[in-house]
């Protein structure tokens, strides 16, 4: 009777070699990248195919510094490096009060203020994932993403082709 050390042994000699080796290796780079690309993906495909769009008031407009660039004393410049903010809430069909945070450009936030108006898309499914009208940007986020899908099927068919080698 063989110990489980040479079972294993024997299993990798006759089973496994080196181009399946490197082959699980790249599936495995590519389940990784999937899952790096698809969750994203899936928060963004309800909102553009399935959302709807309301208008939201502004609660709150905040700045997030890079590098501590702004400061308080300077708060009337705007910099075009720091992150800007607005959190708003919005009314759903049914009557819900929805909130929500987005990131907008910054020569948007220099004429937003408390108490004024956002279009906002959120889907229709969870409307918490709700974020500003992006529908300018739409074609070009929609083709942001084949370039990653593009990887990933690749990993995939280069990962079989060595599985399969």
């Amino acid at each position: 009777m063989q110990s489980n050390k040479g079972i294993m042994k024997n299993f990798i000699k006759t089973h496994l070699n080196k181009n399946k080796i490197i082959g699980i290796f790249i599936l495995i780079a590519g389940v990784f990248f999937s899952i790096q690309v698809l969750i994203p993906l899936s928060e963004d495909v309800p909102v553009w195919f399935f959302g709807k769009t309301s208008m939201a008031t502004i609660t709150n407009v905040w700045v997030e510094p890079v590098n501590n660039q702004v400061s308080t004393e300077n708060f009337g410049e705007y910099d075009y490096f720091s992150v800007y903010h607005i959190d708003y809430e919005f009314f759903i069909p049914s009557g819900e009060i929805y909130t929500g945070t987005s990131k907008i450009p910054a020569n948007n936030w220099m004429y937003s203020f408390v108490g004024s108006g956002a279009i906002i898309n959120y889907s229709t499914k969870d409307p918490s994932n709700n974020r500003v009208d992006d529908t300018q940007y739409r074609p070009f986020l929609m083709c942001s993403f084949l370039p990653f899908l593009l990887i990933c099927f690749s990993l995939f068919a280069v990962g079989r082709e060595f599985i399969t080698s």
